[in-house]
């Protein structure tokens, strides 16, 4: 195959909301609020549960780079 006809997939997660082309920003802020929101939140998990390029990253990386930003 030529290099002209071969293409990726970017899996890299979105790191902006400018980024975010399939509307993942609103669940992770809902998310982010609900943690700021724990009063002792030691101990605590959360778990994203999707198949394979389902948007998880993109949730957890606005979460965790910002985190009391919700």
């Amino acid at each position: 195959m030529s290099d002209s006809k071969r293409s990726y997939f970017n899996d890299s997660p979105i790191e902006a909301a400018d980024d975010d082309r399939y509307g993942v920003t609103g669940f992770a802020e809902s998310i982010a609020k609900s943690i700021t929101r724990m009063h002792k939140p030691v101990g605590a998990t959360i778990a994203l549960n999707g198949p394979w390029g389902s948007g998880k990253s993109s949730v957890v990386c606005p979460v965790s780079s910002e985190p009391g930003q919700a």
